[in-house]
């Protein structure tokens, strides 16, 4: 029988989906449709964050103090004799062990030394002499207390460390100025008894006076001697130029004497022509170069305006340069001219007779006999200087040894008096200081116990478990999304079970119209677009069509009822056969599901739990369950009531009694119904002769009726009649007998298309027989209910029969996996 692709969009959704295990987009979903998981875990983790932080976490408290480093030193007579030790030395002495000890005693600390240690840390400003002693401690009085106690201990230390160095200089310096003292007594006695022996009043002055002036005459000695050499020099050389010029005028006057008057009278024209071929050459350079400049000038204009560009610009730069090179001389060419001039005078006489050499050689001359008379008052001047050296030298000569002896008794003693001067004033000064209490360091600022923590790792913890609160809950969403194995959505249902999907219909809320009848059900459209697609895959007319499901609850008899419906008002002639005929606790049957409303979506049925979800869901609504309980629908009613005077009050209780419910309705949601419950009311209602004497299929192959009229049933359904089940069911393998098949043979040729609804594959055996009569077999699942491979397991036992599967109706899906239809 060959049978008309399915003109869905999901035809090639198998091959796209089928490199995963599951839908990528249904995964997610379900991960969202979880959220208060996540919330719940957030919170409940926030809460153990709390408590956590409070428990064991702890706060750190600074407290600090200031000093201001000023130190203090006693000037010696060539160094100092107490020097502070430097402010890095000074901030590595806060936190000695001894310092540490003595403030773990004062304060009867529990902690050690190492604890303490590292709980102090002293620090300089940059740049300044400021030492800051910090201490982070667990209690704010603790802190200042330490850093007090430990500043004043090292004060005391460094105090006494002064008083210990300054008490040495001390006794040093009193022994050296009673040396001093001594020997200073010996030298007046010696110089007074000097003076008194040989009555001498004071020559240290006149003994200095004629020091002096013999400094003064030598060095004026010496440099007239200087002067005096080097005139004679000068004298030397000049003979030695005089001498040369003497000859070489002799020569020039002898040369001159041949040459003849003519000679030199046409020499000399030619060479004034030249000179004024010369000069009227330099006016006209000196025009252009003045032409070239204006040019410049006016070309450097144009250029800040734009109007030429670089390139003309510069070559009439290069222009101006070069005749600027033609008419200014350089300081060569002048020299060279100068030298032409020379040449000239040489060459050609001129009106004094003399030659250029004579010229020099008076100058010379004149210039001998100006360095003869500087000789002559030079060594006047060094005459007479040595002169008054020799007279001076006697005057010293002629002062007796007794004078020079009592200048040096007299220097003795004032050297002792200026050093026994200086080391009673550094006396002074240190004895003050070794009495003093006084610290090199001032005390700043005290060390307060501080208001507010510096550090606190309860934030940390409290944000550390807190993070733990989403990442838990979306781990326990991810694992019962995963242990979840039931088909949620379209895609997910082709991908898994490789079927295509013929619809996908959504859950309705309770209450709503499913089956239909006198009112419209709102899936009206969908039926439409599954119907014919029903009817593009199995185009065949009389063609026999098996609704099954794999377990009870599925929805396969409200969904065969439907398309039934559909399919009639399509002018189709649709038989529908309720084919369920067993015995037992099974659900209402097709008579029942066609007169009455579909109660599975007004019902308290559940699917029952899996295992995860029964240990992570089953508190949750529990709670919720509990809270609605405990707090009625009453007490909310009077709740405003009692909160009159307080409006805020109010408008909190609502929000919380609207959070609980809705979390409540949400917990209910996660469970879909699983069964049919409700009215059941007869076939008699819907069948338009529902007064005579019905009988169904059960009684056709109990052969209580002989013909299929007597069991073939017009409803109210347009274009629609069924066979009912109406008494006792009978024996299952009927269904598999020749008379059924006679049954369907006769019915094809009547209708255009049966529907046959049958009972579950995995409960009974009665699709296996019903299936080898079908043309297709259409299978029902319903959203979030059968796992996976209770579905492959019904599958795989139809395949096995033969009967080719169409495609799957996906039933009961939750909205928030409908957007991808």
């Amino acid at each position: 029988m060959e049978r008309t692709p399915i003109p869905n969009d999901r035809a090639d959704d198998i091959d796209a989906g089928s490199e995963l295990p599951f839908d990528i987009r249904t995964f997610l979903l379900g991960l969202l449709r979880r959220w208060p998981i996540v919330v719940i875990s957030t919170i409940l983790f926030a809460a153990l964050g709390v408590a956590g932080a409070l428990l064991f976490g702890s706060r750190t408290y600074k407290a600090e103090t200031v000093l201001l480093y000023k130190p203090s030193s006693v000037a010696g007579v060539e160094n100092d004799l107490y020097v502070p030790p430097p402010l890095p030395t000074q901030l590595h002495l806060v936190k000695l062990q001894s310092n540490l000890e003595e403030v773990r005693r004062r304060l009867k600390l529990p902690a050690t030394l190492k604890a303490l240690g590292a709980a102090c840390d002293v620090v300089v400003e940059r740049k300044t002499n400021l030492m800051i002693i910090r201490v982070e401690w667990d209690s704010p009085d603790m802190a200042a207390a330490i850093a007090n106690t430990l500043r004043d201990v090292f004060l005391e230390n460094q105090r006494r460390l002064r008083r210990t160095e300054v008490g040495k200089d001390l006794r040093d310096l009193e022994k050296r100025l009673e040396a001093i003292r001594q020997q200073l007594k010996k030298a007046d006695a010696a110089l007074k008894e000097f003076t008194t022996t040989h009555n001498v009043v004071d020559l240290e002055q006149e003994t200095q006076w004629y020091l002096d002036e013999l400094t003064s005459i030598e060095l004026l000695l010496e440099q007239a001697q200087v002067e005096k050499k080097t005139i004679e020099k000068q004298m030397k050389n000049l003979d030695r130029i005089i001498e040369d010029l003497k000859r070489r005028v002799a020569k020039e006057q002898a040369q001159s004497a041949q040459l003849e008057a003519l000679s030199d009278v046409n020499l000399r024209i030619q060479r004034l022509r030249e000179l004024i071929q010369e000069d009227k050459q330099y006016r006209a350079r000196l025009a252009e170069l003045t032409q070239k400049e204006l040019e410049l000038e006016r070309a450097k204009k144009l250029l800040a305006e734009g109007l030429i560009s670089e390139v003309e610009f510069g070559k009439i730069k290069a222009d101006y340069e070069r005749q600027k090179a033609l008419t200014i001389d350089t300081d060569q060419i002048k020299q060279w001219k100068a030298e032409m001039e020379r040449l000239d005078r040489v060459v050609v006489p001129n009106q004094n007779g003399l030659t250029p050499s004579g010229e020099i050689l008076q100058d010379m001359m004149r210039k001998a006999f100006d360095l003869q008379l500087q000789h002559v008052a030079v060594a006047d001047k060094v005459e007479h200087l040595n002169e008054a050296r020799a007279r001076i030298k006697a005057r010293l000569d002629a002062l007796p040894a007794l004078q020079r002896e009592y200048v040096a008794l007299n220097r003795e003693v004032q050297s002792l008096e200026n050093e026994k001067q200086q080391l009673e004033n550094v006396l002074v000064k240190v004895r003050r200081v070794y009495e003093s209490e006084a610290s090199d360091f001032t005390i700043i600022s005290e060390a307060r116990p501080p208001v507010l923590p510096s550090q606190s790792n309860r934030k940390l913890i409290f944000l550390g478990i807190a993070a733990l609160g989403p990442l838990m809950g979306l781990f326990i969403i991810v694992l019962l999304e995963l242990a979840d194995m039931t088909i949620k959505s379209g895609s997910e249902l082709s991908i898994r079970l490789g079927v295509p999907v013929l619809g996908v219909l959504p859950r309705l809320p309770a209450g709503r119209q499913l089956i239909p009848g006198k009112v419209e059900s709102e899936l009206i459209e969908a039926f439409k677009i599954i119907a014919r697609r029903i009817r593009y895959a199995v185009p065949k007319r009389g063609a026999r069509l098996l609704i099954v499901s794999a377990q009870h609850g599925e929805g396969k008899t409200s969904l065969a009822a439907n398309l039934a419906a559909c399919l009639g008002r399509m002018d189709e002639r649709v038989l529908l056969i309720d084919a369920q005929v067993r015995s037992g606790s099974q659900p209402p049957s097709l008579a029942q599901m066609l007169l009455a409303e579909e109660s599975a979506r007004n019902g308290n049925g559940r699917r029952p739990l899996t295992p995860i979800e029964a240990v992570f869901l089953q508190p949750v609504q529990n709670f919720a369950q509990f809270i609605r309980r405990t707090i009625p629908e009453k007490a909310w009613r009077t709740l405003p009531q009692i909160t009159q005077r307080h409006p805020r009050l109010a408008a909190t209780a609502a929000r919380v009694k609207d959070w609980f419910h809705h979390r409540f309705e949400q917990m209910r949601s996660l469970h879909p119904p699983t069964g049919v419950a409700g009215q059941h009311h007869t076939l008699r209602e819907l069948i338009t002769n529902g007064h005579q004497s019905l009988k169904g299929l059960g009684e056709y192959l109990s052969f209580e009726a002989d013909q299929p009229d007597d069991v073939i049933w017009p409803t109210v359904l347009a274009g629609v009649e069924c066979v009912p089940r109406i008494k006792e069911p009978v024996i299952p393998d009927l269904l598999g007998s020749r008379r059924m098949q006679a049954l369907l043979d006769e019915v094809s040729s009547r209708f255009s298309l049966i529907l046959i609804d049958a009972p579950p594959v995995l409960p009974y055996v009665d699709a296996e027989l019903l299936a080898p009569w079908c043309d297709a077999v259409i299978f029902v699942v319903r959203s979030r209910m059968c796992r996976v491979g209770t579905l492959r397991r019904a599958l795989d036992r139809l395949r096995a029969t033969g009967a080719p599967i169409i495609g799957a109706l996906l039933n009961g899906v939750d909205p928030l996996y409908l957007e991808e239809m």
